[in-house]
């Protein structure tokens, strides 16, 4: 409920973004791999955006990207809807017409394939609740099993004295049909209420609640018994904030942040399917191509045990798989080994850090699966000399990945230390090095590496495809054969 002040926009700011309607893509989306979804769902007069952000700006600094950061392989969204307050502020549905709308654009994102997560403000937790029960009542079982839990931020589960008080303003500010719908103890919103708390156990899904304890202008928009879902085993949180403040996180260290976080990956946590491997097959597998078949997420150690239970053909004499953890699994004919995982080696300008970044959330399926390890200048420590941590592991790196812009070609050490020393290696054959264009270059193809095929696809610059997580997959499907090579010649 945002009329009590209104949001900061700054002089370049996209206008379009503050009335973007559906689901908005904000982190790891258009990764095919990744283990989950999580949904942000705001409240009444918020937006897909600015809502969650501390100072309600449109930048990239907000609590939705550091869980993108810190969730690698996690898809983080954000749905924008209609919810007005007042009338001249702009329009609104019913909480029924709101519930089977975010239905039709699950469906049409095809959410609902992984395991799924929900994070709510105010009404959104409403929308949601109404939503699922839509799903089963037109059996959309899928999306209700896949939904395996949901954060509610000060929700009025029975409504809000707020709403009352709104409409009490008079005719000039006549209230919207979403505030007549969050009036305190409406039927509705009971009968809503009580349907969740009967299914949820059955739904198998897990609930956290939060409420505020401060009052906005003399009001308490959600009091704690509203905000309490009366669920068995669950315990509402009381948070120092405000019905605004308490879904606005202002770093990784806020208590609302590292709750919701830890709540994701309890939520998400998959239990071990062991890859069925064909052990009378041929053509040698390793573990990223077994990874499309099933999700490892024990231990090796753990695994060891059920290994005991594989077809007895296998040759005894053959390596057992090590429980050291920095190892990865290796399947070629008939042969289950332990193998040192490839360190890969990031040679970039700094200006170009961004774009580093996110290439290697891209890669996080094989350093997850301890095939690979990656170092980049950015992990020396405070007083630690540079070019003493950089030069030991561009020595022992099996694959260097040089990311090429003008940038990186303006760098002496770039190109005098690093490609210098990267090219050493490649013709010593003692390592991999890829080009990976970045943005458009005059003349690279003259440079030193010039002769080696680039990444992504036909040299094509990472800046110009029309999406850029299609071509990091591209870059990343081109790095991953290559150490798929690698590890097969082991």
């Amino acid at each position: 409920m945002f009329f009590f002040k209104r949001r900061k926009k700054p002089n370049s700011y996209d206008k379009n973004l503050q009335t973007k309607r559906g689901l908005i893509k904000i982190s790891g989306c258009e990764n095919a791999s990744r283990s989950g979804d999580v949904i942000f769902i705001h409240g009444l007069g918020g937006n897909a955006r600015s809502t969650w952000h501390p100072q309600e700006l449109y930048d990239d600094n907000f609590w939705l990207t550091w869980l993108g950061t810190d969730l690698l392989d996690i898809g983080i969204w954000s749905f924008g809807y209609a919810a007005e307050a007042f009338e001249w502020k702009g329009s609104t549905m019913p909480l029924f017409d709101q519930a089977s709308n975010l239905l039709d654009w699950l469906e049409n994102r095809d959410i609902g394939q992984r395991p799924l997560i929900f994070v709510t403000h105010s009404l959104g937790g409403l929308v949601v609740k109404a939503m699922l029960r839509t799903a089963q009542t037109f059996r959309k079982q899928s999306l209700i099993e896949k939904t395996k839990g949901i954060v509610f931020l000060a929700t009025p589960h029975t409504g809000s004295h707020l709403a009352q008080l709104i409409d009490n303003i008079g005719i000039l500010a006549r209230s919207t049909v979403s505030v007549e719908e969050l009036k305190a103890h409406a039927p509705q919103l009971r009968e809503l209420n009580e349907w969740y708390r009967e299914n949820v156990r059955h739904l198998k899904i897990q609930t956290k609640v939060y409420y505020e304890t401060k009052p906005i202008q003399g009001i308490l928009v959600v009091d704690p018994d509203s905000a309490n879902p009366g669920i068995e085993g669950v315990k509402p949180v009381a948070i120092a904030d405000n019905h605004i403040c308490i879904f606005k996180p202002n770093s990784q260290e806020n208590q609302i942040y590292l709750g919701v976080k830890k709540f994701i990956c309890e939520c998400l946590r998959v239990p071990l399917q062991l890859p069925k491997i064909d052990f009378n097959s041929k053509k040698g597998k390793n573990l990223t191509e077994l990874e499309e078949e099933t999700v490892v997420t024990k231990p090796l150690a753990c695994i060891t045990e059920e290994l005991n239970s594989l077809p007895k053909n296998i040759d005894a004499s053959k390596k057992v798989i090590s429980s050291h953890s920095s190892n990865s699994l290796h399947v070629v004919d008939n042969q289950v080994t332990s193998v040192k995982p490839i360190e890969v080696f990031f040679s970039f300008a700094s200006q170009d850090e961004k774009l580093r970044d996110e290439l290697e959330k891209h890669l996080i399926i094989l350093k997850r699966q301890g095939v690979v390890t990656t170092w980049h200048k950015r992990k020396i420590g405070a007083g630690k000399e540079w070019q003493n941590e950089i030069n030991p592991h561009l020595d022992t790196a099996s694959v260097i990945l040089l990311l090429i812009s003008t940038n990186f070609l303006a760098s002496n050490y770039c190109w005098g230390v690093e490609v210098r020393r990267a090219m050493e290696k490649h013709e010593a054959k003692t390592a991999r090095v890829i080009p990976i264009i970045l943005h458009p270059t005059d003349n690279w193809e003259n440079a030193p590496f010039g002769k080696l095929k680039p990444l992504p696809k036909d040299g094509k610059p990472v800046s110009k495809w029309g999406n850029r997580d299609e071509a990091f997959c591209n870059v990343a499907r081109g790095i991953r054969a290559v150490v798929e090579e690698l590890v097969a010649s082991v």
